[in-house]
């Protein structure tokens, strides 16, 4: 029980830790970008015009990570995965975002 307590609270620590950031994409929905790695703030710094995003369809929370490369436009990939012998197949979704759109959360 007490190794459950000093996980979830160093779970907690991490994930406040994340900044996360509202956008919009091209065709006007709105979405959550979690950043770990301080890439949305290098680009907004940099003057970059756009940045790439990626989420997995099997990702409970849906939010969106940002990517240290750009994707020419939206991207739909397919993908299987096994793990311990399970089958998982999901997609990930790749979109490039307008960093005047990017807004701290």
């Amino acid at each position: 029980m007490k190794k459950l307590l000093i996980l979830a609270l160093f779970l907690g620590l991490m994930t406040s830790c994340v900044q996360r950031y509202d956008a919009v994409t091209r065709s006007g929905y709105e979405i959550v970008i979690r950043d770990s790695n301080g890439l949305i703030e290098q680009a907004l710094g940099r003057g970059d015009d756009s940045i790439s995003v990626v989420t997995s369809h099997l990702e409970i929370d849906s939010e969106y990570r940002a990517m240290d490369y750009l994707h020419s436009k939206d991207t739909l990939m397919f993908y299987e995965e096994y793990v311990n012998g399970k089958k998982y197949t999901g997609f990930l979704e790749y979109k490039v975002i307008k960093t005047s759109t990017i807004s701290k959360k």
